[in-house]
């Protein structure tokens, strides 16, 4: 199923906190989580929206239960969860994650950010 339609549904309904027309390609996805190794801890994922990076995750193997996803939309919160469930999914914006408490110091393995940038 293609998430291209949602995913630009939510872009229309707010175009600052999307801030892109489409997904990120499985090909991007792959690329960047080329270097997460399964195994070796937690993996915080920032801004996952549809879940390209999270699914490249997945079938790189790393267990469902070791991601955290900090998604601030309520609709790619909801898609997330559904998808996910194994996942720890918070609906939160990512500068207040210092104040979460999430993990100790030093405990976690990669951080994989797809939060968009503003120009």
């Amino acid at each position: 199923m293609s998430d291209l339609l949602p995913f630009f549904r939510a872009w229309v309904t707010d175009p600052r906190r999307v801030s892109a027309i489409s997904p990120s390609s499985p090909a991007l996805a792959q690329l960047i989580t080329s270097e997460v190794i399964p195994g070796q801890g937690p993996v915080l994922e920032l801004g996952p929206g549809t879940g390209v990076f999270t699914r490249a995750l997945l079938k790189r193997g790393l267990p469902e239960n070791d991601l955290t996803l900090i998604e601030a939309g309520p609709y790619f919160s909801r898609l997330l969860s559904d998808r996910h469930p194994d996942a720890r999914i918070l609906q939160m914006d990512a500068t207040r994650l210092a104040k979460a408490g999430l993990y100790a110091p030093s405990t976690l393995a990669t951080v994989i950010s797809g939060l968009p940038l503003l120009s």
